[in-house]
């Protein structure tokens, strides 16, 4: 997502399971008080309950990454259209990269 220069394109979910249950539908940046804010709106296609994690990964105009980001906890109910919300850290943020996986049965890597 480049708020900047108003651009935001899918990547494909590189997991087919995962791609098969939920859709990213569409993205937007804007800046709010000199912070880049990105939304992503996610669309849940299983009839079950889901639980995911995503994360944004924030960067400057050069490229480098901002700071690490936790991955943050959701859990869709059967069929939810539902919006992630992510504010970069610093006013040098330009550029974010969303990320969506399952749970994992390693619990540390869910933190």
């Amino acid at each position: 997502i480049d708020a900047k220069n108003k651009k935001f394109e899918i990547v494909a979910i590189n997991n087919s399971s995962l791609q098969s249950d939920v859709e990213i539908v569409d993205g937007k940046g804007l800046y709010q008080e000199q912070l880049m804010q990105c939304f992503v709106e996610l669309q849940s296609h299983s009839n079950d309950s889901l639980a995911v994690y995503y994360k944004f990964d924030w960067f400057d105009g050069d490229g480098f990454k901002l700071a690490d980001q936790p991955w943050q906890y959701h859990k869709f109910f059967g069929n939810e259209h539902w919006q992630a919300v992510g504010t970069a850290p610093a006013p040098k943020g330009e550029k974010a990269k969303f990320m969506l996986r399952r749970r994992s049965t390693d619990d540390r890597e869910n933190q």
